[in-house]
């Protein structure tokens, strides 16, 4: 393979000039009309005074165009594109920060003051005003040539830059496109911004890369997505999880004769109940894929391969090593389970971020590029995520991994969203808080929400403090801000003098008595020999409690707790005096 294909217009122009490459309403663009078209953006920057390999700043919406607009740009200059919902002081940092020589504009998608206190000159456009052109274009971008210039999603401290280069982009569409078994009659449809990775990469290079065509939704809505579905006939759609409840939430709309033959899903964990729920809504596999702006893919599902509960893939074309707190390697086979740090190597990741040396000797080490990210393999070689390092809730000492209650929170029917989180705690460092968004018409009260986790969390995991909230925080891109979230009115007691370990604690049991007793319900003063309860049966309760809480509890607990509440107390008194 030649030196001029490892490049995004190598690539555009390896594919069949008369196959179709951009749809959308306002008509269809060939591969070759793309690459002309392509040709003469870059044209016009040569002609407005900005050099070949200067850094432009892009402001538009988002569309087919938008897609036309990023390939343009990048053909010989590296492009910086912009969430055009920003506000004036992130305009003058971001193009401060990455040194833009000039932002091209597209007429009114931002008001001049918001563009007024960037350094660099604004150039404005309008879209689809350019015509396809073979004159006068200046040469095409090297493989080394940086192609994207993004910043990373951080929500606590300062940004990183990261620079994609031609080469980057190339080999990691190529791989996305064969790990989907992408071909030139596959069209993509998305509403990932094309300002973030997923849209750049996931969704356009790839199509490129496999010679399909690609389909643009425009700013996310649920109707005008299924109405790209019905009108273009995509083969395949790719999307954050947030796309798609609001996609599942309308399933009357799904055409029963769309052409989907599966659903990619990347740049945020995707809840086990929403897989399958969209599984059975379109009768397609949603493949799932982890990335980074840093490196992406770094694992994925292939088509044709089922992934199991909660994984997110096998690794695609890079070397990935689990790290674990003491520096020792995870190995794949004799410690499953165990979790560690991931860390990626290969081509495709950057070398360094465009940072100070501190930042760049905390991210590598040895050619390794610690992602931060805590993950563990299975049996079979896949990857699962346990949440990022920063994120994990330090009990007591007690290791807890958001993401997995996030999975045991969501298989609840009444609940739409939830998001785990540690919150200070004097006593115990951090304790568990969750943010729970649930269905319009549900019921579900607070009680109600621990004894179900009872029964399915074990005990030091179960969230102390539970907040129902309209919504959880994310990102322009969807991307939940765990970091986020703050209790509403974080407190130890609730009115009663009782803690929120008590009122856990005394969910379990009930949990545990109704289980056991095989009763609907039981109620926290319920007398155990009142309600059918046994010695044979509260020997059964003995040990499921003892399980739950992953500790050996002596009869003596039993003795001492004749009612749920009484129980509870019995148990934390005994935990206090052994701990």
């Amino acid at each position: 393979m030649d030196a001029a294909s490892d490049t995004l217009a190598g690539i555009v122009a390896a594919s069949d000039g008369s196959a179709p490459a951009l749809v959308g309403t306002a008509g269809t663009l060939s591969y070759a009309e793309l690459l002309a078209t392509v040709r003469s953006v870059s044209t016009w920057l040569v002609d407005s005074g900005v050099a070949p390999g200067a850094r432009v700043a892009i402001v538009q919406r988002d569309g087919p165009w938008a897609a036309l607009m990023l390939l343009g740009v990048s053909y010989a200059h590296a492009a910086a594109p912009l969430n055009p919902n920003l506000s004036a002081e992130d305009y003058a940092f971001i193009t401060s920060d990455f040194g833009v020589a000039v932002v091209v504009a597209e007429t009114g998608v931002v008001d001049e003051a918001r563009l007024a206190g960037i350094a660099a000159p604004v150039l404005p456009f309008t879209a689809w005003s350019f015509r396809p052109t073979a004159e006068g274009a200046p040469a095409a971008a090297t493989p080394e040539a940086p192609a994207f210039l993004l910043h990373t999603s951080g929500t606590t401290a300062r940004p990183k830059k990261v620079v994609l280069t031609q080469g980057r982009i190339a080999r990691s569409a190529r791989v996305i496109a064969g790990a989907l078994r992408l071909g030139a009659s596959d069209r993509c449809l998305t509403g990932m911004p094309m300002f973030h990775v997923h849209g750049i990469l996931n969704a356009l290079a790839s199509t490129l890369a496999s010679g399909g065509s690609f389909v643009h939704a425009g700013p996310f809505d649920t109707l005008a997505f299924y109405g790209n579905l019905r009108k273009f006939r995509p083969t395949w759609m790719t999307a954050v999880p947030t796309m798609y409840h609001a996609i599942a939430g309308r399933p009357e709309l799904v055409p029963p004769d769309h052409q989907v033959r599966f659903i990619r899903s990347s740049s945020a964990p995707m809840s086990d109940v929403l897989c399958e729920r969209l599984e059975d809504l379109f009768g397609v596999a949603v493949l799932s894929s982890y990335g980074m702006t840093e490196i992406d893919p770094i694992a994925c599902v292939p088509f044709g391969e089922k992934q199991p509960l909660g994984a997110v893939g096998r690794p695609s074309g890079v070397d990935v090593r689990l790290v674990g707190a003491d520096g020792r390697d995870i190995a794949r086979d004799d410690d499953l389970g165990s979790m560690g740090e991931v860390w990626v190597r290969g081509p495709r990741v950057i070398p360094a971020y465009e940072a100070s040396d501190e930042v760049n000797a905390a991210a590598f080490a040895d050619g390794w590029f610690k992602t931060g990210d805590l993950g563990r393999w299975d049996a079979e070689g896949w990857l699962h995520l346990s949440g990022r390092s920063k994120e994990i809730i330090n009990r007591g000492g007690e290791k807890v991994a958001p993401l997995e209650i996030d999975a045991v929170l969501l298989r609840h029917p009444d609940v739409v969203e939830a998001a785990a989180f540690g919150t200070p705690d004097a006593a115990r460092g951090e304790e568990i808080a969750a943010a729970v968004v649930l269905r319009p018409e549900a019921t579900l009260t607070e009680d109600g929400l621990r004894a179900w986790l009872a029964e399915r969390l074990a005990f030091h995991k179960c969230p102390r403090h539970l907040q129902f909230v309209p919504a959880l925080p994310k990102g322009p891109t969807g991307k939940l801000l765990r970091n986020a979230l703050r209790l509403a009115s974080p407190t130890d007691a609730s009115t009663d003098g009782t803690t929120r370990d008590d009122d856990t604690l005394v969910a379990l049991v009930r949990s545990v008595w109704v289980e056991i007793l095989e009763l609907p319900d039981v109620a926290p003063t319920d007398r155990f020999m009142d309600i059918g309860g046994s010695s044979y049966s509260a020997m059964e309760i003995l040990v499921l409690l003892s399980e739950r809480l992953d500790r050996t509890l002596p009869i003596d607990v039993l003795l001492d707790g004749d009612t749920p509440v009484a129980l509870a107390a019995a148990i934390r008194r005994y935990t206090e005096a052994r701990p």
